[in-house]
């Protein structure tokens, strides 16, 4: 089964500096090459100029340069969020342009059932019969079950999927590790400087740890993974997380809050334990500013962060019906065309053997504003059929931008152009 990807517009948050990560990632981590997705705000700008039509071609025009021969193409939505409230309309524009079924996917966590079920059935109702099933992610306290076993303990417990429409194709548990940023991550979001490399790129951050207490005290926080937070005038806990790295902990970093210089003695006194490869770092703020600053993090994956995006992948494809997808998608599909699909293929037939596209009632606004739109998808020419003697221009169309190859008539097989239907010009020439 040839499988695509497509994102037909793109959604990313205030933190995001780079390109737009679904589209990215599946560049990077497979063989497919999705399209570059329509900026979101673009799309905006298109709505709320009136434009749609325009938006919704695009997309398919995005879609079918994603697809090329693909037997299944999965295309991403958008996700409701307070920066854009507009997602639920515009997902259900895409669905209605590619004609496309709906797997709904919802983060469990720690939300009560009944709470999630409700926001699945709420969701569902915008969609209608295009729902074809769903997706959890997040499955609390689940690791050690396998999608059968979770199937079944859903079934036992869930009133919704037993519905027609909420096949339960995935569910996949939450696994801690998969959260885990890089320390290097971190360096970069606090613009930290770094006073130690180490193993700085390749460190997985688990936890965060704000140490204040003496050694003695602290043993139980030097776990793997941990970054430890102290003023950069604790010498003792400079060394004793040194000394606890020489026992085989591979802690993530230790992260030194304040703008005092640590005596190179220090470093000297440490060099074995810095050789294992702990990182060190250093902020000119205060250790409870720091802390504060990384809860605000983002938890998006960074762009170079691959190896975490295929472990991300490999791990959800395991809790995946992918025999459910195959014989689903082997179900014959009546074949149905949006407006906006018809539009693309019409226009694309045109540019590929050069043909003129023939517009009847030339007269309609429709018409018109349909022949107006030709130069911004570089079509060949457009024509449309106006009775004789009878005007092109009804006053409803007056305002539409007429391109300089549309014609209000077309040419005769004589090869002239004129007023009259061809097959008058053509009686008449015998």
């Amino acid at each position: 089964m040839k499988v695509a990807f497509c994102k037909p517009i793109g959604q990313s948050t205030s933190q995001d500096k780079g390109p737009e990560r679904s589209t990215h990632f599946v560049r990077e981590a497979t063989h497919l090459l999705p399209s570059t997705p329509i900026p979101l705000d673009q799309a905006e700008r298109l709505i709320t100029t009136g434009r749609m039509d325009e938006l919704l071609e695009r997309v398919i025009e995005n879609y079918h340069a994603s697809a090329a021969d693909a037997d299944v193409v999965i295309v991403e939505g958008l996700v409701h969020t307070a920066e854009t409230p507009q997602a639920d309309e515009l997902n259900l524009q895409l669905v209605k342009t590619l004609s496309a079924e709906v797997i709904l996917v919802g983060s469990l966590g720690y939300v009560p059932l009944d709470e999630f079920e409700s926001r699945m059935e709420y969701t569902s109702r915008k969609f209608g019969d295009s729902v074809v099933g769903c997706i959890i992610n997040r499955v609390p306290d689940a690791v050690d079950q396998s999608l059968k076993e979770l199937g079944m303990s859903f079934a036992l417990r869930s009133r919704l999927f037993h519905s027609s429409g909420f096949h339960l194709i995935g569910a996949v548990p939450e696994k801690a590790e998969l959260a885990s940023c890089r320390a290097v991550d971190m360096a970069r979001y606090l613009n930290a400087t770094v006073l130690h490399e180490g193993e700085l790129k390749t460190r997985r951050v688990r936890r965060f740890t704000m140490l204040a207490r003496t050694v003695p005290n602290m043993l139980d926080t030097f776990l793997p993974g941990s970054v430890l937070i102290t003023p950069s005038d604790r010498s003792d806990v400079i060394v004793a997380t040194c000394m606890a790295t020489l026992n085989d902990i591979p802690i993530a970093a230790l992260l030194l809050t304040g703008d005092m210089e640590v005596p190179p003695a220090i470093f000297d006194l440490c060099r074995a334990g810095l050789a294992t490869g702990l990182p060190i770092l250093q902020v000119p703020t205060n250790s409870w500013h720091t802390a504060t600053a990384l809860t605000r993090m983002s938890a998006e994956v960074p762009v170079d962060d691959i190896e975490r995006v295929q472990q991300s992948m490999d791990y959800v494809a395991s809790y995946i019906d992918s025999e459910w997808i195959a014989s689903h998608a082997a179900i014959p599909v009546e074949a149905r065309m949006s407006p906006a699909a018809f539009c693309f293929r019409l226009t694309e037939r045109a540019r590929q053997t050069s043909r003129r596209i023939i517009l009847p009632e030339g007269n309609e606004p429709r018409t018109i504003r349909a022949a107006s739109s030709a130069p911004s998808v570089a079509l060949p020419a457009v024509s449309s059929l106006v009775p004789p003697r009878r005007s092109a221009v009804s006053p409803g169309a007056r305002r539409s931008n007429f391109p300089h190859r549309w014609r209000s008539s077309i040419p005769c097989r004589c090869g002239k152009t004129t007023s009259l239907p061809w097959w008058r010009c053509a009686k008449q020439k015998g």
